[in-house]
């Protein structure tokens, strides 16, 4: 029962999380030695929050803590991530949690066994439920070990903000119930977090520290130490041009530890872009980097999006960069930021229409700040994700030149059009061809060969996404104050073309019953009740604030035809919630067959 808890894989040392450092040696002494001497201390509060803005180092920190620990105390640790679904969903956290612990202590994992056989739903519970079956009874179950527990949780503000400050309630309760067991967690300080950590049932069991506060001097030292490291490392690499001057000289030093001031991530992203061989010569991007040009911009990221920008404009320097390049960068790199999940560049070439060589020159320049696989044709060498989310957020929120910035709203509409599109011409009845209609899929012995063959990745993502893009539009659409502006962005927006309607219109009529099929096959059915359940509070804001008024095009959607397709999926809803809960009683063709009289001459 253990082994089929809903975990995922968001250990720190897990394979998507792959290259992740430790802090450097005689760096970031004084904080790791308080963190150690807390995570020793039965005394000291039980949960530690390490705070700061982003790129002061948090996530290498938190790498540093659970590694040294590993051999000792630890627990388990989660690294939660908004590159993928999965590890920015907060119901995966418990039971991912309590999944490290049974596999690394023997007591642990015999109470969760019994706990488990009272409650074997736990997993898929709410917070309130797994935090009890999960955590709570089996720890009292068992005998208290000879030193504390520590769970490592890394970047809190990168999970589903909906539940953090109900989970910071549960560990509150965890904590005053089981003494040796202790939570080290890190986070930028947003607003609602920081605000649950101030409830007192949270607060008063709270170590604080505020990473950025760190006397700057102390930062300063130890990002110097990272720099000569690091540039000595370039300098010793036999393709390096030699000379009798050394480099770089020590007022170009200087600039560049001036630059990084506190924030570890400009120099570490300075140093991936100088010892980056594709890019170019070391010494050429250094003089690059150093000049005086750029994003005129008076923010606390001004360094680090000035090195965004550069690295950016050097991406496309050698080519149009008005025209047919820099769209290729918005239409990839916007991609990249906006999937719900990272993909390798043969499904992110297939999704969003565009060939390898096209994925391949948008990226190859951008390895200082996108993890790129080395191999561009294998599906299996790795996906293109960002290394930190600042420069997702630097494209989407503070970039000025419109030939890089990307609008997040209106990339993830796009991305809905492009899904629903890969659904309208692929889906089809009976996809995989099986043998017996009526036969459940457990009797279909070859039915992963036949959906590896019939169901590629695209459209499995496109399967998976096509109605979170909805939500995602929605959650990052802002409109703007001045509303003179709104005109403009309307053009802009695919709601105001034909694509999205006629593609909605297209799968509620003809391909909603046959994707459903799929999610069946694909052992997803139970993703398809969200999703309906998302596309229609995604019509439902439509029709809300004016949004969409009539005008003089005819394919603007009308207040009556919003209404009856959030009808038509709400009742698509309830009616897999009715059939398909008990999916090994009701074949899968009878249903369809039962929905297809039901639904006969309704168009929407």
């Amino acid at each position: 029962m253990i082994d089929h808890l809903p975990y995922v894989h968001a250990r720190h040392d897990c394979a998507t999380r792959n290259g992740a450092a430790t802090c450097l040696e005689n760096t970031r002494t004084t904080v790791l030695k308080e963190i150690f001497e807390w995570a020793r201390d039965v005394e000291a509060r039980q949960v530690y929050w390490l705070h700061g803005i982003a790129g002061v180092g948090k996530t290498t920190i938190a790498h540093t803590v659970a590694t040294t620990l590993e051999d000792g105390c630890l627990g388990a640790s989660f690294f939660f991530s908004r590159d993928y679904a999965d590890r920015r969903n907060v119901i995966h956290l418990l039971p991912s949690i309590a999944y490290q612990l049974s596999q690394s202590n023997p007591d642990f994992k015999r109470a969760l066994a019994t706990c488990l056989e009272k409650r074997r739903d736990a997993g898929a519970a709410a917070l309130s439920v797994q935090i009890e079956h999960l955590m709570l009874k089996p720890l009292q179950g068992m005998r208290v070990p000879s030193s504390s527990f520590v769970i490592v949780i890394d970047a809190l503000d990168e999970c589903d903000s909906d539940h953090i400050r109900t989970l910071l309630e549960l560990i509150s309760t965890l904590v005053r119930n089981i003494r040796f067991i202790k939570f080290f967690i890190t986070g930028r300080p947003e607003h609602h977090i920081f605000d649950s950590f101030r409830r007192p049932s949270i607060r008063d069991r709270t170590h604080l520290f505020l990473l950025h506060n760190i006397d700057e001097s102390i930062v300063s030292g130890d990002i110097e130490i990272f720099l000569r490291y690091e540039l000595r490392q370039i300098t010793e690499d036999p393709d390096f041009p030699q000379s009798q001057d050394p480099w770089p000289s020590d007022s170009d030093f200087k600039k560049l530890l001036s630059r990084a001031g506190a924030l570890f991530i400009v120099a570490s992203t300075s140093i991936k872009f100088l010892s980056d061989p594709i890019v170019g010569n070391p010494k050429e991007l250094l003089r690059s980097l150093l000049t005086e040009r750029g994003v005129v911009n008076k923010s606390p990221h001004k360094e680090l999006d000035d090195i965004y920008y550069r690295i950016v404009e050097n991406s496309v320097k050698e080519s149009n960069a008005d025209g047919y390049v820099c769209r290729r960068f918005r239409n990839v790199v916007g991609a990249v930021i906006c999937v719900v999940d990272p993909l390798p560049p043969t499904v992110l070439g297939s999704l969003i229409g565009l060939s390898l060589d096209d994925i391949k020159g948008a990226t190859r320049l951008l390895r200082s700040v996108l993890i790129v696989p080395h191999d561009y044709h294998s599906r299996e060498s790795g996906t293109i994700r960002a290394f930190h989310l600042s420069f997702p957020n630097f494209l989407t929120e503070r970039c000025t030149d419109a030939r890089f910035a990307i609008n997040a709203a209106l990339k993830h509409i796009q991305l809905a059009v492009i899904c629903l599109q890969i659904l309208n011409s692929l889906l089809c009845r009976d996809i995989c061809q099986l043998p017996d209609p009526l036969a459940l899929n457990h009797e279909v012995p070859d039915l992963q060969e036949r959906l590896s063959g019939a169901v590629l990745p695209h459209l499995r993502y496109a399967c998976k996404y096509w109605a979170r893009h909805l939500t995602l539009s929605r959650q990052v659409w802002r409109i703007p104050h001045d509303r003179s502006d709104l005109d403009q962005i309307s053009r802009e927006h695919p709601l105001k073309s034909k694509a999205l309607d006629d593609e909605l219109a297209t799968f509620m009529n003809e391909k909603l019953l046959q994707w459903l099929e799929v999610m069946s096959l694909l052992g997803w059915l139970d993703m398809s009740i969200p999703a309906l359940k998302e596309a229609e509070t995604w019509l439902e804001f439509l029709g809300k604030d004016g949004f969409l008024q009539p005008t003089s095009d005819n394919h603007v959607l009308s207040s009556r035809k919003l209404k009856d397709r959030r009808l038509l999926l709400r009742d698509a809803g309830r009616f897999v919630v009715r059939f398909f809960e008990p999916k090994n009683k009701v074949p899968l063709k009878f249903i369809i067959r039962h929905w297809r009289l039901r639904q006969q001459n309704v168009s929407y």
